[in-house]
C-alpha cells in the first residue's frame, strides 16, 4: 500500500482515538493503582515471564496501562501511540505513579528513526492493535527493524475469526469476511463496545482491517523473524448466556504469538 493511502487511513483513526481518549478520560486502570504496585497486565503470566532490565517498545500503547504494567515488572519501556490525547493520559498516569516510562506520539508507519535503530529486546503488541493496520507487510518490517538481533516480538491479540461470527439463537453464523485483509471497513460510529465508553457516547468514524493469522505469520517470517510460539485460546464473553458461552468456547477468541529476530531485514 502506498504511503499516502496509509496516511489517509491512519489520519482518520488518529482523530477517532483522540476523541475516544477524551471520553475515557483518566479512567481504565488509573495512575493511583500503579502507584500501589497494582498492574493492569499480569506480566509474570506471559510467555516472556522475566521482564526486568529489558528494553521494550510497546506499539499502539493507547493510554499506557499495559506499558506501565511492564514497567512495574522491571522493564525499560517506551510506549508509542498515534493519538496525542492517549499519550497525555499515559504520561499523566506515569507521573501519578512515580514511574519511569517514555511515551511517544507517532504513527507506527512513521516511527522516529531513533526508535527504529534503538535495538529493542522486545516489541510488544497487545489486544486490539492489528486491526488498525492498513499494511501488515510494512508493519512486520518495522517491527523487525526496531529489534536487535535475537530480540523478540510478543503479540497478545484478539483472534481475527472472533469478529466474523455471531450467535443467531441456535448456532454461530458467519457475518464478516475472515479474508478481508487490506480492504477497509469503515465504521460510522467508531468501534462498538469499547471499554471505558458507553452506548450514549458519540464516537467518530474509524477504519479497520482484518488480517488472517497466516498473513501475520508470513509477513514476519519474510521480514527476518522466526516463529517460536503461536497459541490460540477460546473465546470468553461472560455477558452471554450459558448456552452461548458453551458454543462460543468451541471457537478461538484470541492468540499469543512469540517470534525472534534471527537475521537482518531483507
Amino acid at each position: 500500500m502506498e504511503p499516502a493511502e496509509i496516511a489517509r487511513f491512519t489520519g482518520v483513526n488518529r482523530h477517532a482515538w483522540d476523541t475516544i481518549a477524551v471520553v475515557r478520560g483518566e479512567g481504565l486502570h488509573p495512575g493511583e493503582l500503579f502507584a500501589q504496585g497494582e498492574a493492569n497486565l499480569a506480566a509474570n503470566e506471559l510467555p516472556i515471564s522475566q521482564w526486568r532490565g529489558l528494553d521494550v517498545l510497546h506499539l499502539q500503547c493507547a493510554s499506557g496501562e499495559d506499558t506501565l504494567s511492564l514497567a512495574l515488572a522491571g522493564a525499560h519501556v517506551t510506549g508509542v501511540d498515534i493519538a496525542p490525547e492517549n499519550i497525555r493520559h499515559a504520561r499523566r498516569k506515569a507521573e501519578i505513579a512515580g514511574m519511569q516510562a517514555t511515551f511517544v506520539v507517532a504513527d507506527v508507519y512513521q516511527l522516529p528513526s531513533e526508535l527504529l535503530s534503538a535495538g529493542f529486546d522486545v516489541v510488544f503488541v497487545s489486544c486490539g492493535a492489528l486491526g488498525w493496520l492498513p499494511d501488515i507487510k510494512q508493519w512486520a518490517g518495522i517491527v523487525t527493524a526496531a529489534l536487535k538481533k535475537g530480540g523478540r516480538l510478543f503479540v497478545d491479540e484478539i483472534h481475527p475469526l472472533a469478529s466474523c461470527l455471531e450467535f443467531d439463537g441456535r448456532r454461530y453464523v458467519a457475518v464478516e469476511d475472515y479474508f478481508r485483509r487490506n480492504r477497509p471497513q469503515w465504521n460510522a460510529a467508531g468501534p462498538p463496545g469499547l471499554a471505558g465508553t458507553g452506548p450514549d457516547d458519540i464516537m467518530p468514524e474509524t477504519v479497520e482491517f482484518r488480517w488472517p493469522i497466516g498473513d501475520v505469520i508470513t509477513a514476519l517470517a519474510r521480514s527476518g523473524m522466526r516463529i517460536e510460539l503461536l497459541d490460540e485460546y477460546p473465546n470468553d464473553r461472560p455477558e452471554l448466556t450459558t448456552q452461548q458461552q458453551e458454543e462460543l468456547r468451541k471457537l478461538p477468541g484470541g492468540f499469543v504469538l512469540l517470534a525472534t529476530k534471527d537475521r537482518d531485514c531483507p
